[in-house]
């Protein structure tokens, strides 16, 4: 006799366990829009960040930022917002909410996909601009903070897009994500030219190009890339969790770790703004208490780098390779005070007093006897570069030669030519050096100047050494000058 035995059938719902969650994410990569992409975004790195980069003096702080976050965030949120809105265009949501895995589980999958094929391009292109950068550099190594804010930025606009395709999926979507990521990036671009110091100003994801000599002269402050990397970071996890909270379609548990992970973005993203509210702008960049690590507020130590032209020009390893071209642009005017009562025996560099980037330099006199500090902003082109009549662009504008014979004759603390006198004396002695447009001043100080123009070097020389003391003093009038 045969008997039948019955099993009781258990149902238990499948669970998505890391092996599953590895192989839905592989899928992801291996299907994901942002593939089709990647050429696109080489090629507008190439002819946008890089060729920008390129025509940059190669200090690594003002190559950093060139790096292409905002062309990164663009076509991260139209293609994240594409991604996000495919259930919603094909109409499967209905199949996707009522599936054993979470929708929100499996939307977190593609989002994935997405930023990390983002990524990838975007350290593609990081790795291509620092080694450019690296066969040019004389000075320093490549700086990551910058990456790791830039990152963090294409990381919040990746989640914003992606948001705004589940929530508002249409075929429209994407392309007005990306519209409006262009807009916003614009907008925040203005904030920063157009205000000194508000918050958002600072926290804004496009900055100004840093002076020539950030992290040369002090350490490089990282302090606003921290907190920038906690308000982007906090923005895209905060956005993530609130995705989980309206897909979370009556779950306990998923609704919970949402909302876990919306609160923590949050708290994040709020820190971040507070954080920057107590920032202060400094000459060596932005210092913000909380985060700041007081050592780096310690110089660097470094040996500079001299050429010897009518007195030696010190500067600093990182510019050695503009030496030449400064030695022989400052040369015909040393030449015309070197050993002369009060003028400088010595000119050597030293770093900028402001925080603005400011094309040309500033001179100052100091110390017995006296030495040239000579504070070069930006030398506006690579070194070796040529520009009109076959002479560079740093001999061609001259800012180094108008800094120091302001110091030589001007007599004040910020070598400004302060009298008549002394812009005429100054500006013979531009003369005398090539400066072709030095004597394009009012007509009594012109002809002072032709006037002195007019003698015998010998004679101007005579001069000066008489009279250059009480010349920087300010007691030297036009009719005074032979």
């Amino acid at each position: 006799m045969m008997t039948s035995v019955t099993t009781p059938l258990c149902s238990r719902p499948q669970g998505l366990g890391p092996p599953r969650r590895a192989r839905l994410l592989r899928l992801e990569i291996r299907h994901s829009t942002m593939i089709w992409l990647l050429p696109l975004l080489g090629a507008l790195f190439y002819f946008d960040g890089f060729r920008t980069a390129a025509g940059s003096p190669p200090f690594w702080f003002v190559r950093s930022s060139a790096i292409p976050v905002a062309d990164f965030s663009l076509f991260a949120a139209g293609v994240a917002a594409w991604s996000g809105s495919r259930d919603g265009r094909r109409q499967t949501v209905d199949l996707v909410a009522t599936a054993a895995r979470p929708r929100w589980v499996t939307a977190l999958a593609s989002f994935a996909a997405t930023v990390i094929w983002t990524l990838v391009a975007f350290l593609g292109c990081v790795a291509a601009l620092y080694g450019f950068t690296a066969s040019q550099a004389s000075w320093g190594g490549p700086p990551w903070w910058p990456v790791a804010a830039g990152a963090a930025v294409v990381f919040a606009f990746c989640a914003l897009g992606f948001a705004a395709g589940m929530l508002l999926p249409g075929r429209f979507t994407a392309p007005l994500a990306a519209l409006v990521t262009f807009l916003v990036l614009i907008v925040a671009f203005r904030v920063v030219l157009n205000e000194s110091h508000p918050t958002f100003a600072l926290l804004s994801p496009t900055n100004s190009v840093p002076r020539m000599d950030v992290g040369v002269f002090f350490p490089y402050l990282p302090d606003l890339d921290i907190v920038q990397i906690m308000f982007f970071a906090g923005i895209a996890v905060a956005v993530l969790g609130g995705l989980g909270l309206a897909t979370a379609s009556g779950s306990r548990v998923v609704g919970r770790a949402a909302a876990v992970v919306c609160a923590v973005g949050l708290a994040a993203a709020g820190t971040g703004v507070v954080l920057a509210g107590t920032a202060r702008v400094e000459a060596t960049g932005v210092v913000i208490p909380a985060v700041h690590d007081a050592a780096r507020d310690r110089p660097i130590a470094y040996t500079p780098v001299c050429r010897q032209a009518a007195i030696p020009v010190c500067v600093h390893p990182a510019f050695s390779d503009y030496l030449p071209d400064l030695a022989a642009a400052l040369n015909p005017l040393l030449r015309q005070v070197a050993g002369l009562p009060g003028a400088p025996v010595r000119i050597e560099q030293s770093p900028s007093s402001t925080p603005d980037t400011i094309i040309g330099a500033t001179a100052t006199l100091s110390g017995s006897p006296p030495v040239m500090q000579l504070a070069i902003f930006d030398p506006t082109t690579q070194p070796g570069s040529h520009g009109y009549g076959g002479q560079s662009n740093l001999r061609r504008n001259m800012p180094a030669e108008i800094a120091v014979v302001d110091a030589v004759v001007g007599g004040s603390d910020k070598g400004a030519v302060g009298d008549p006198a002394q812009t005429a004396i100054g500006a013979a002695l531009l003369a005398n050096a090539g400066v072709s447009k030095a004597l394009d001043l009012p007509s009594a100080m012109a002809d002072a100047a032709r006037s002195f123009t007019g003698l015998a070097p010998s004679e101007q020389r005579a001069w000066l050494a008489a009279h250059l003391g009480a010349l920087r003093s300010g007691q030297i009038t036009l009719a005074q000058i032979p």
